[in-house]
């Protein structure tokens, strides 16, 4: 199974998204696809995963963050 696992606030290296939930379809044998501020974050993907970049959501500034996600949905 191939599954997208999204996030535009948290970061990308949150404990429960990453450590525990993404890397538990890892170990199941899933290929998962990773949207997450990678960029502004400073932080690399594991080369498991198949990284896709969005704008993080802070503060007042999200609309651009949501529609980067939501664009970045309709192409996958």
């Amino acid at each position: 199974m191939h599954v997208l696992v999204a996030t535009v606030v948290h970061h990308p290296e949150d404990a429960r998204i990453l450590h525990r939930q993404i890397r538990a379809l890892l170990d199941a044998g899933h290929r998962v696809t990773y949207m997450a501020p990678f960029a502004d974050c400073g932080v690399t993907p594991w080369q498991e995963l198949t990284p896709v970049n969005v704008p993080r959501a802070a503060g007042r500034r999200r609309t651009s963050s949501l529609r980067a996600a939501r664009a970045a949905l309709a192409r996958l």
